[in-house]
């Protein structure tokens, strides 16, 4: 079973090509972190995991350097999740790679959230400040509107350090997912980059045909009325936002693989698609969800691909 999940085969790669795929998969993550994570998760599973742990550990000790902190957690957003979820499945034997990815997404989240904190606080620095600093180098000073200050809800959408601050496990969740789903669906192309032999896993998610679970979408439709209800203290309208956030990202995700089954039903060409997805990119995320929530409960898929058998038969 080890080996079924494993799907790696041996690599007889020189030390110093070693050295330098790692090197090169550091590079790319650090200026294109989407392209980065399948490097990474290719790495990890093909050659030997106690370098991939040394890595970690050096982006690790960032923290301890406040200049590197914004790199560090970004490098740690990405690498923790994909080693949880190669551990998860040879380890553990998780089949379901969807939920494997979401736990491995959050235990990520807040790991680096937790060792942030501690690092900040064993330099004596005070975080809040540290993220109002870093806020106020990336966009500068930004004043709230009237109506903003009027609405909590709106105010948790208004480019804030104090917004920023509360939000960021549902943030470091959503930089988390978004790079496991990228590894996952890219790695094998990115073996064949790399020139490494590879083996794609047993059970590999089909993404097309992925869906949210029950528990998403009810954990959405609660967290999307506790944001608003006023009866509600303000830590737990923060945490229901939090989890809205989250729970928003995975029907983004949902949404996408509608989104692709239905340009791929229709059998859109590479035009097509960078056509729609030019015309849409303004709306693009409120599309998805709302594209999610629908197929959730019409199953959009299964009924537009019988439609269209349908039709073919009677042709």
């Amino acid at each position: 079973m080890a080996e079924i999940f494993s799907g790696i085969k041996k690599n007889n790669l020189g030390r110093f090509k070693i050295a330098l795929l790692f090197l090169l998969s550091q590079m790319v993550t650090f200026f294109f972190s989407f392209l980065g994570a399948p490097l990474l998760r290719v790495l990890y599973r093909s050659q030997p995991r106690i370098i991939s742990l040394i890595f970690l550990l050096l982006w690790s000790l960032g923290f301890f350097y406040p200049p590197l902190i914004p790199v560090a957690s970004l490098m740690l957003l990405i690498w923790l999740p994909i080693i949880l979820t190669q551990e998860f499945e040879t380890q553990l034997g998780w089949e379901n790679r969807y939920i494997n990815m979401f736990v491995s997404s959050l235990l990520g989240a807040l790991v680096t959230l937790v060792y942030g904190y501690i690092a900040l606080k064993y330099q004596k620095i005070d975080a809040i400040t540290f993220v109002d600093q870093l806020f106020v180098e990336a966009f500068g000073q930004v004043q709230k509107s009237e109506v903003s200050k009027n609405s909590f809800w709106l105010e948790a959408f208004n480019l804030d350090s104090q917004v920023i601050y509360r939000v960021l496990p549902s943030v470091f969740f959503l930089i988390s997912l978004s790079h496991v789903v990228f590894a996952y669906v890219l790695d094998s192309k990115a073996a064949r980059v790399l020139g490494i032999a590879y083996l794609e896993t047993a059970h590999k998610p089909k993404f097309l045909a992925f869906k949210s679970p029950d528990l998403v979408i009810w954990a959405f439709l609660v967290s999307f009325l506790l944001s608003f209800y006023k009866g509600v203290n303000v830590d737990l309208r923060w945490t229901a936002i939090n989890i809205l956030l989250m729970v928003t990202g995975v029907l983004f995700f949902h949404g996408l693989a509608v989104f692709e089954y239905i340009l791929y039903l229709f059998r859109a060409g590479l035009f097509i698609r960078i056509l729609v997805y030019v015309l849409l990119v303004g709306q693009m995320f409120y599309v998805l969800v709302f594209l999610a929530l629908a197929d959730y409960w019409l199953d959009i898929r299964l009924k537009l691909t019988k439609y269209l058998r349908d039709k073919k038969t009677k042709e």
